[in-house]
């Protein structure tokens, strides 16, 4: 080997020892924190899109396939009709109480549907079940696991119904009401004729798509959420299509009554002996109706009319004030001191992001911190609370819902997801982790593996060994 050639060598072998010995520019690796609680999705719901694959589905309940296909994470169900000399009548008469004119309703995907206008709000599919000439009484239902126990939760949907007895796609008529509702089941069951179901109000739509929402406290570990119609007439055309559904966590508990001292004062107050009792005040949650109110507290109706000076006419608002009168033995014989107050519950929030580059969504030896990611957090209102280009904990937030959004630096794709709803109580830490990994260059799509790593080395300094590499090779040229 020519001194020159060795002149070379030994440059280069020196310029890899440099790099090699370098301070490395990248963070350490992010070591993997255990949340205390754990983060809940910003949609609860499976398949809240009503996208991808329409499968063929059991039924349980009425012990029969379901006439058609249902989109992943869904189950159908609908009343069973009484078979009448193997027919299902659209209408019934009056006096036959043997006769039942329900159909079982047939479930398709939109999607292929030559629908003028399309019945997709969003994406590509959506779900529409449908019958005709024949009433039902059905629709669809999802049980969810995860939602955290007495919170309440936001079950919501898009809704655009159809029906006519003409080829008019665009308008409905001759379609009195399609009574439909959306109900939940706090406690976890998938039976829509059990009293556990809670049902919101009745709502109409035609022609348009309409979003309707439900609110409920959670009872359990898991619950159910329901969407139903039932239409009045057996016209040629009845179909309903639903998109877009969510099941998010909006908040906790709704307070506790609270004691009025002094109740004999209130004007136009009962008299009478069972009247004797304490009052309270119930603040109207969503779905509340007078008639339950009544159950809830063991009183009588009358009397809560009386009390707030309504009848059965009365509608109520979320947030109105109910007096209602406790009977005299479920009055305490003292009222207890008020408490006093307690300080603010607060958490931690941590967000980090992290270089996935084995693409699998989790952290791992050797993968190392991502700059440049981006955080937004913000509460159940969609207000902004805070946000972040780099790792960071947000300390003292008060114990509540929030939505964490990200973004990966450009040049990146996620690993992981993007927006997380996170449920924070007291004295709790949850770390939110984002994973990215680079887009992949020409030449490794092509397949040309180079003998080093260039992820090893910094742009700037690759474009320093190129640079002396030619600065060395142009002087050996010469010096021949």
């Amino acid at each position: 080997m020519s001194r020159k050639r060795v002149r070379i060598a030994s440059g280069l072998t020196i310029i890899l020892m440099v790099l090699a010995t370098a301070p490395s520019i990248v963070a350490q690796p992010i070591a993997p924190q255990r949340s205390v609680t754990p983060t809940i999705p910003a949609n609860l719901l499976r398949n809240g899109g009503f996208e991808g694959n329409f499968v063929r589905q059991w039924n349980a309940l009425n012990n029969s396939w379901v006439n058609g296909r249902v989109a992943e994470g869904w189950t159908a169900w609908w009343r069973k009709p009484t078979d009448r000399e193997g027919r299902y009548p659209g209408q019934c008469d009056l006096d036959d109480r043997v006769c039942q004119p329900w159909h079982e309703p047939e479930y398709r995907e939109t999607k292929g549907i030559p629908y003028n206008p399309p019945r997709i709000r969003e994406g590509e599919n959506s779900q529409v079940f449908f019958t005709s000439f024949g009433l039902h009484e059905g629709g669809l239902y999802q049980r969810v696991v995860g939602a955290p126990r007495g919170w309440r939760v936001r079950f919501s949907i898009w809704v655009r119904a159809w029906s006519n007895s003409t080829e008019d796609t665009r308008e409905s008529s001759g379609q009195p009401g399609l009574h439909l509702r959306l109900g939940i089941d706090p406690t976890g069951g998938v039976d829509p004729w059990s009293s556990a179901v809670i049902w919101g109000d009745e709502f109409e739509t035609f022609d348009e798509f309409t979003q309707a929402e439900f609110d409920v406290t959670t009872q359990a570990d898991a619950l159910t959420v329901f969407f139903r119609s039932a239409p009045e007439r057996a016209l040629k055309h009845i179909d309903v299509v639903v998109d877009d559904a969510q099941l998010t966590v909006v908040g906790p508990p709704p307070p506790t009554p609270f004691v009025i001292d002094s109740p004999n004062d209130v004007a136009g107050a009962p008299t009478a002996a069972a009247s004797s009792g304490r009052i309270i005040v119930h603040i109207v949650q969503a779905g509340d109706t007078l008639f339950a109110i009544a159950q809830q507290y063991r009183v009588d109706l009358a009397e809560i009319y009386a009390l707030n000076g309504l009848d059965e006419t009365s509608v109520l608002r979320v947030g109105q004030e109910i007096r209602v009168r406790l009977p005299a033995a479920d009055v305490p014989t003292q009222v207890p001191p008020a408490p006093t107050p307690a300080p603010v519950a607060v958490g931690l929030l941590c967000v980090a992001a992290f270089e996935d580059t084995s693409g699998d969504g989790y952290v791992t030896d050797g993968e190392s911190a991502l700059p440049g990611a981006a955080f937004f957090v913000t509460d159940a209102s969609g207000a902004d609370v805070a946000s972040a280009d780099q790792a960071r904990c947000f300390a003292d937030l008060p114990a509540g819902v929030y939505v964490v959004s990200a973004q990966v630096p450009t040049g990146y794709r996620a690993t992981t997801g993007t927006r997380w709803s996170v449920a924070l109580r007291e004295d709790a830490r949850v770390q939110v982790v984002l994973g990215g990994q680079p887009f992949p260059t020409a030449r490794e799509v092509g397949g040309d593996a180079s003998p080093v790593p260039l992820a090893l080395f910094g742009i700037g300094s690759m474009g320093a060994l190129i640079t002396l590499l030619v600065v060395l090779r142009q002087r050996a040229q010469s010096n021949r």
